[in-house]
């Protein structure tokens, strides 16, 4: 064969590789923007979202983007795709990404340096070994805790630096580094804060400069609401069947969330990660940097189907890899999805959700699920059902994994850990049955493999267990999510029990001593009485006062701040101490000189209020942890 039937050959073989291509990647498809226009007119119309934005991109092309429906529902604004601007919320955090790996590929850092060694407005304190790196941070394994009380303001005159947010709130660390995945705003928030010290830039500076203007991204910014009001899309929550606006608000851990941009310009953001890294004649990162980037950089165990990229996270469907990060904030969803395999992303953004049934992040899921069905159709028709392996032994008793996980996602340092009481994070139950694990009774399966790994049935997938340094299971992971095991005394069961035990004991104190003055002419009565009257009395006022605001107001009020009442009623916990401290000691004084003629509930109530102590330092409610 000559060089020119060599050529025509591979000419036809890059033809017929094209038309096949083509015909997998379904973007051509004459009903396929129809399709896609009907699925967000149905979801304005049924789900009561008024509006949204979207963009599919292959290369360097758009494939097709458009605006729907309402970007302010007062002034009937409509969605512009090329202008108006959506809060994409934790998309941010691949912005960040983008600038650490513009600081590594400029030698400026190392991803496995202790990360002390870049920060210069402040050091961390380091509760484990070994210390926190950049890689870390990057994949949400730096063991920091979790805080969403104060983390936004109302207003730009409230606004204050980062450096000084973070010396303000940074939550401690809980766990070694490595050890967990824990989604944490505090560690993006500190890789902003390394950018401008390594910079000498303000974070948002330093994107502007360094990503945006040479992305083109000329309405896309860090900083919130300055550009014309009209320019902003509103978003909106369902409150008794009518859509209410949600308040502006500013966000003080800015690098992890407070982005705003629209589809035409994150189309260009998109195109770079397609293109290697370019973007027209801009060059952003080198094409190695990139694939260091979007390579998966941690999981929890060697069977994880997925794990966590430096800026983003992993997904597959039906075999097909997927990188991602999706962003929810303030009634807002949305998503940034790459498929480097075929060169496809797509970004989408709504502006409406029921808090309660989570309507906006639902529709997006299921959209984007129908929507790779119509890109790939070859791909969506096989069948990709996984044999299931077989039953293996792992290696320790089946009766060592039972108990109570909590996902590791939660604040342990701070009073909003009493957020658990609604449901933010529950808990599941493990429990051994013949011879396997259920997860919630039945809701999952999960067959022995061998060492502590399992085969999730319904999930068709491998996950895993972990154990302490003491030989004791401490985790149960799947894919990229962790869940801790909690000790009995530290499940909601146990804890709602306990206090509502201690309650009961409370009132029927304040009863019985209305009784015994009442009705039994009881009038003489004890100091310890006294005092313990005052401490059942404080008690129940501090649970009322707390667990009404807790159940009645809006989840988002937290963010900004404390209700002056909860505040207010911190006081009373630290009042409790120091009446039941006087009440020992008066019971102990009694006793020793033998004078102890006061009614002998009092004892109970004491020992109530000892473990109502117990109880209130558990949920960090003695002081102000806010």
């Amino acid at each position: 064969m000559n060089k020119r039937q060599v050529l025509i050959t591979l000419i036809t073989l890059l033809g017929l590789i094209q038309t096949n291509f083509s015909q997998e990647l379904n973007t051509s498809s004459s009903d396929l923007k129809s399709w896609i226009d009907k699925q967000f007119l149905t979801a304005r119309d049924s789900l009561n979202i008024p509006g949204s934005t979207f963009a599919l991109v292959h290369k360097d092309s758009i494939v097709y983007i458009q605006g729907y429906g309402l970007a302010d529902i007062e002034n009937k604004m409509s969605v512009s795709d090329s202008t108006t601007l959506f809060r994409i919320a934790s998309i941010s955090k691949t912005f960040v990404g983008v600038s650490i790996m513009q600081l590594y590929e400029d030698g400026k850092l190392t991803l496995d340096e202790d990360v002390n060694t870049y920060l210069k407005s402040m050091q961390l304190d380091y509760h484990y070994e070994p210390p926190i790196t950049i890689r870390h941070l990057l994949t949400h394994t730096a063991g920091i805790d979790e805080s969403n009380l104060e983390n936004r303001v109302r207003t730009k005159e409230e606004l204050i630096s980062l450096g000084a947010y973070l010396d303000k709130k940074l939550p401690p660390q809980i766990r070694p580094p490595g050890e967990a995945i824990s989604y944490n705003n505090f560690g993006y928030a500190l890789l902003g804060l390394i950018v401008e010290d390594i910079s000498g830039l303000t974070f948002d500076e330093y994107v502007r400069i360094n990503i945006l203007e040479p992305l083109e991204m000329n309405f896309t910014s860090f900083k919130e609401y300055i550009f014309d009001d009209e320019l902003y899309a509103k978003s909106y929550t369902l409150k008794n069947n009518e859509l209410v606006a949600y308040p502006k608000g500013y966000v003080l851990q800015y690098p992890a969330g407070s982005i705003m941009s629209n589809a035409k310009e994150m189309s260009n953001y998109m195109s770079m990660f397609l293109n290697h890294g370019a973007y027209k004649n801009q060059k952003l990162l080198d094409s190695l940097t990139l694939v260091k980037q979007l390579s998966q950089a941690f999981k929890h165990y060697e069977k994880a189907q997925n794990g966590w990229l430096l800026g983003f996270y992993e997904g597959h469907w039906k075999g097909l890899r997927i990188v991602q990060h999706a962003g929810d904030i303030d009634g807002f969803a949305s998503l940034l999805m790459l498929i480097p395999e075929k060169d496809i992303a797509v970004f989408l953004s709504v502006n409406s959700s029921s808090i309660k049934d989570l309507t906006n992040r639902n529709f997006v899921n299921q959209f984007t699920d129908k929507l790779l069905a119509k890109l790939f159709p070859t791909i969506a028709k096989n069948e990709n059902s996984k044999e299931t392996p077989k039953k293996g032994r792992v290696s320790k008793p089946l009766k060592a994994f039972e108990g109570v996980y909590r996902p590791t996602r939660y604040a342990q340092s701070t009073l909003d850990k009493v957020a658990l009481f609604i449901g933010i994070r529950p808990d599941i139950k493990i429990s051994v049955k013949n011879d396997r694990l259920l997860i919630n009774g039945d809701e999952e399966e999960l067959i022995p493999i061998s060492n502590l790994s399992f085969y999730a049935i319904n999930q068709e997938k491998y996950t895993s267990f972990k154990q302490n340094d003491y030989g004791n299971i401490a985790y149960y992971f799947l894919d990229n999510q962790a869940y801790h095991k909690v000790s009995w005394h530290s499940t909601l069961r146990f804890q709602i029990t306990m206090i509502v035990s201690i309650l009961v004991v409370f009132i029927l104190f304040i009863l019985g001593t209305m009784i015994r003055r009442l009705f039994l002419n009881k009038k003489e009565v004890h100091l310890v009485g006294k005092l313990n009257l005052s401490i059942a009395i404080l008690s129940f006022l501090f649970v009322f006062i707390f667990g009404y605001s807790l159940m009645t107001t809006d989840p988002n009020e937290f963010l900004y701040g404390l209700p002056f009442i909860v505040k207010a009623s911190l006081i009373l916990p630290l009042l409790i101490i120091i009446l039941t401290a006087i009440s020992l000691i008066a019971i102990f004084r009694a006793i020793r000189e033998k004078k102890s003629r006061f009614w002998w509930f009092n004892y109970l109530v004491t020992i109530g209020a000892l473990f109502f102590i117990v109880w209130l330092s558990f949920w960090n409610l003695i002081g102000f942890n806010y």
